[in-house]
């Protein structure tokens, strides 16, 4: 995609069911992350990709062209002070 000013532009993947669909679906987003279909869907409805991806994810979409908005790794930001959203953490006592 080009813009009028001739600078490349990207397109922009605003929640987890975005990235999925930017992949080309579940089975294709499984398959890149190396997990099952399930815990693609897991992602989806959670409505937030797991901290342990962030990176690799970036700079799989930044090198295609696509921006990923901090609402897909959690991050609210209907609030005034943003809060990230989080699994639990268990005691392990």
């Amino acid at each position: 995609m080009v813009n009028y000013r001739g600078m490349s532009k990207m397109r922009i993947l605003r929640t987890a069911d975005d990235v999925v669909a930017a992949f080309g679906g579940t089975k294709a987003a499984a398959e890149w992350a190396g997990v099952g279909e399930s815990a693609v869907s897991n992602w989806i409805a959670r409505g937030f990709i797991p901290p342990g991806w962030h990176f690799r994810m970036h700079e799989h979409f930044e090198a295609r062209q696509y921006r990923l908005e901090s609402t897909v790794f959690g991050h609210v930001v209907d609030e005034p002070n943003p809060k990230r959203r989080t699994a639990p953490i268990y005691s392990m006592r």
